[in-house]
């Protein structure tokens, strides 16, 4: 089946590719996480201040509106009625609470839930906040000799409204945007050779690096991970159910080799597997992006996500490979069905894998001794 692969090789001990499906025309999606698509990018540190700020702005107020509820000699309950119940424009001040909760739900909302990356939603609750506050004051100015407390909340709601529009325009939008583009040289700094340029290389370089942490990710669930199937040479299938992508195989092998050999052959030599590989009928390089990134297509029977090797500190010479499998073929075959097979297919990888090894061995073995 055809398939796009694109694969960031960073130094040993750990190496991650991704491997995508493959129509008409090459698409390479954002890897599998544990969440839905929309919510991948982690919030900042400086949003995440933006949003405790909003926050404060509605605890803030309602504290200031229940002090000045007390501020009477009648009993909070009879103000609250008078506030909240027998509500008027001119005299209550509850609708600057519900003022805050407006800005509170929106902001939150907007830059929390949906991590808006634009002034819009800032720009029309202060908007409505100003408007408001300002036909509040002048339709009460004439009652406020009785009150004066009264200004206190209509001037603390407009300062905080402009406060949060101050903050996310000129610390949150700005830094994210700094950061942004640090990243994107941190990633032209990378490689030592050829770096990536246009917009479409460094996508596919940051697609590369969310393989990686997703890789790490689920290494790091290896409690969760559902045994399935071993083999003869001590090969394990596991499953890991994601969500919002289904089920995932890992295969766990040990390996009698040095991990920079495995990495030779599998990673840095992909045009090559064909030569070794069973499972592989057709497999090309379509484009270089940088040192680290390659994206390759080939007509294959199997189809990965993601490869890593683990070095053993105790014994260089010994390292243990991991496959981690998340696959559509878009086919009419029952799912069940694939998955049945998927095991077998990687432990028939597997086979072929070491038979390369040993051959690789024994072609240096004969090399030495004809050359002493």
């Amino acid at each position: 089946m055809p398939t796009g692969e694109l694969r960031e090789s960073g130094s040993l001990p750990a190496i991650a590719s991704l491997n995508a499906s493959y129509s008409t025309s090459l698409s390479i999606p954002s890897p599998y996480i544990f969440l839905p698509p929309s919510e991948r990018r982690a919030i900042s540190d400086v949003r995440r201040t933006f949003c405790l700020f909003v926050t404060f702005d509605l605890l803030f107020i309602t504290m200031l509106w229940i002090i000045e509820l007390n501020y009477s000699n009648e009993s909070i309950w009879v103000s609250l009625d008078k506030e909240v119940v027998q509500y008027s424009f001119e005299t209550s001040f509850f609708d600057i609470v519900l003022l805050a909760l407006f800005r509170f739900l929106c902001l939150q909302i907007g830059y929390a839930a949906f991590k808006i990356r634009h002034w819009w939603m800032i720009a029309v609750t202060t908007l409505v906040t100003s408007a408001f506050l300002v036909g509040k004051v002048v339709r009460i100015s004439h009652v406020m000799s009785d009150n004066a407390f009264g200004y206190v909340l209509p001037i603390a709601s407009f300062v905080l409204a402009w406060l949060e529009t101050w903050f996310l325009d000129f610390k949150v939008l700005t830094q994210e945007a700094d950061d942004e583009r640090g990243s994107e040289e941190d990633l032209d700094e990378e490689g030592l050779g050829r770096k990536a340029v246009t917009s479409q290389e460094k996508e596919f370089v940051r697609q590369g690096r969310e393989a990686m942490s997703v890789v790490e990710q689920i290494l790091s669930q290896e409690e969760n991970w559902k045994f399935e199937k071993n083999n003869d040479m001590g090969d394990s299938v596991y499953t890991l159910e994601i969500p919002f992508h289904g089920k995932t195989f890992i295969l766990k092998a040990f390996m009698q080799c040095t991990p920079e050999l495995v990495y030779q052959e599998v990673i840095l030599q992909p045009e090559k597997i064909v030569q070794w590989n069973k499972t592989v009928t057709a497999c090309q390089i379509l484009q270089r992006v940088d040192d680290n990134t390659m994206v390759t297509m080939g007509r294959v029977c199997w189809s990965s996500r993601g490869r890593c090797l683990c070095k053993s500190n105790s014994n260089p010479s010994v390292c243990t490979f991991i496959w981690v499998l998340n696959t559509d073929l878009k086919g009419r075959l029952p799912r069940y069905l694939i998955h049945q097979s998927l095991a077998a297919t990687m432990f028939e990888f597997m086979s072929h894998l070491r038979q390369r090894i040993t051959e690789i061995r024994s072609s240096g073995r004969s090399h030495h001794h004809l050359h002493p």
